[in-house]
């Protein structure tokens, strides 16, 4: 009985690992797909707006009121294509570590699974922090996945912008240029920082640290969990937190029967540490990084 109990689990696993493979593949063709698509309609854009500029009817009202809206329909396209290229990287993202958890893909089906990482992924909160930080550092936030799919509408998004107050305004055919140059300097200056950016966080060799959670007051004593399931559930959330966060490693808890003691993480900074504590909800009375004092 236990070896046919086995083999249905063994089977049943490696139907849902597929399904959520299948999932994973078809992800990852939709955010190529999609930015094909982006750039095949931005260039339509770019030669109807280009036909437009070198139209020789200046001053007419139609054919500017044309240009702007060409321009907005761009910047807009632009900007939803970034935003939902990015969701979709996240939600990859997200499909690969659990495809690195191969115990809990049986717990539930793969659209179940699925459902899950997009509730947790795509959530507002985390949405404008994780996008603040994966733009400065594309390569190094989290092993972003496929970050040119939505680096390059942004990079349109802005070229659309500078087009707006730079070159739609001017007039042909005797454009002022020395009113679009400042924003085309500070194209360039933004275009360069994120470029910059992502060099760096490609690059950037991380100095790991040793850091302390310290726990002595009664507010933020050590807490176990009441039942097995608590502790399972906070072993499951524990160990997916570090998953997301690659770069930290916990190395243990020293602590009293009551509770009071330390526990012992190695990551670049402590507020690293102390944002995994937060998600998980865990008392604590202050997070500092240490280094061995040689007398």
């Amino acid at each position: 009985m236990a070896t046919g109990s086995s083999e249905q689990e063994h089977r049943h696993y490696h139907q849902h690992y597929e399904a959520l493979m299948e999932i994973f593949h078809l992800e990852v063709n939709s955010l190529f797909s999609r930015l094909n698509f982006f750039l095949i309609g931005t260039a339509f854009l770019v030669a109807a707006f280009v036909t437009a500029v070198v139209t020789k009817h200046p001053g007419s009202w139609s054919l500017s009121l044309l240009r702007h809206a060409i321009v907005a329909i761009g910047f807009c396209v632009a900007l939803l294509f970034t935003v939902t290229n990015y969701l979709n990287a996240k939600l990859l993202l997200g499909i690969q570590r659990r495809l690195e958890r191969d115990s809990k893909i049986v717990d539930s089906s793969p659209f179940e699974v699925v459902k899950e990482i997009k509730e947790k992924v795509w959530s507002l909160r985390r949405f404008w922090g994780d996008f603040g930080d994966a733009v400065c550092n594309p390569i190094g936030y989290k092993n972003t996945c496929a970050p040119h799919t939505w680096l390059v509408p942004i990079l349109f998004a802005l070229f659309w912008l500078f087009v707006w107050f730079a070159v739609v305004p001017l007039g042909l055919p005797h454009p002022n240029w020395q009113r679009s140059f400042p924003a085309f300097f500070g194209l360039v200056v933004l275009a360069y920082w994120i470029i910059r950016q992502f060099r760096l966080g490609k690059n950037k060799d991380v100095k790991m640290g040793r850091i302390l959670v310290l726990h002595f007051t009664p507010e933020g004593r050590i807490q176990k969990p009441a039942t097995p399931e608590q502790l399972k559930r906070f072993e499951e959330a524990f160990q997916e937190a570090l998953i997301e966060n690659p770069k930290v490693k916990y190395k243990g808890t020293f602590a009293d029967k009551d509770g009071v003691g330390i526990c012992d993480w190695q990551a670049p900074n402590a507020e690293a540490v102390e944002n995994i504590l937060k998600e998980l909800k865990l008392p604590y009375d202050a997070v500092v990084r240490v280094e061995e004092l040689k007398l």
